[in-house]
């Protein structure tokens, strides 16, 4: 299966809100343990069959489950990957929905509360400013904390937004020209974020 880098055709809240429900109806998946994974695998694998009729083979495997949660090696430099419209169908459909779009129309405002693998091991830019020349071409920086971020990744001559969380105004942005950005640490609260154009 060949990896595409990730772009906002896929909303990432609705795919990081659809893990989230995966895991409410499952408590005791732990997607850092292979006997969970392949537990989980199975069972999504079942649902499906039973909900579309498809055959089991169109199934789930643990390895993709490990991917999706972040727990194997993502990309080079921060970079994450998009996932698959089949398998966030099979996800959906697992929790109890027609399929990835319906979910998505009425989960999307949803805010994700879980801290995935990966989110763990990322360096965020959690506060005061940071300069837009400082990053390289191909760079991704992320800015916030684990519970509320974007991630951008450094182009030719502007940002593509490529990741983020608990942040709605963000879906329609793709290409930004800017200068830098400030983040603002809140005691008790999420990190404000300020793009500086």
């Amino acid at each position: 299966m060949n990896k595409k880098p990730e772009s906002l055709s896929i909303d990432m809240q609705s795919v990081k809100v659809l893990l989230q429900e995966v895991q409410k109806k499952m408590p005791q998946f732990n997607p850092l343990d292979g006997k969970s994974r392949n537990e989980a695998a199975r069972l999504i694998t079942l649902a499906n069959g039973r909900n579309t009729g498809e055959p089991t083979e169109f199934f789930v495997s643990p390895t993709t489950l490990k991917r999706y949660w972040g727990c194997s090696k993502y990309g080079t430099r921060n970079k994450r990957y998009t996932p698959s419209t089949f398998i966030l169908e099979r996800l959906a459909v697992f929790c109890g929905f027609r399929n990835w779009t319906e979910f998505q129309k009425t989960n999307h405002s949803k805010t994700v509360e879980i801290i995935l693998p990966y989110e763990e091991k990322l360096h965020f830019v959690d506060d005061g400013y940071w300069d837009a020349n400082s990053a390289t071409i191909g760079d991704v920086i992320y800015f916030g904390s684990p519970q509320k971020y974007i991630a951008l990744e450094r182009k030719i001559h502007e940002f593509e937004l490529i990741d983020f969380k608990n942040i709605q105004c963000f879906t329609t942005f793709v290409s930004m020209d800017i200068q830098g950005i400030e983040v603002y640490k809140q005691p008790n609260k999420l990190p404000n974020i300020k793009i500086l154009y």
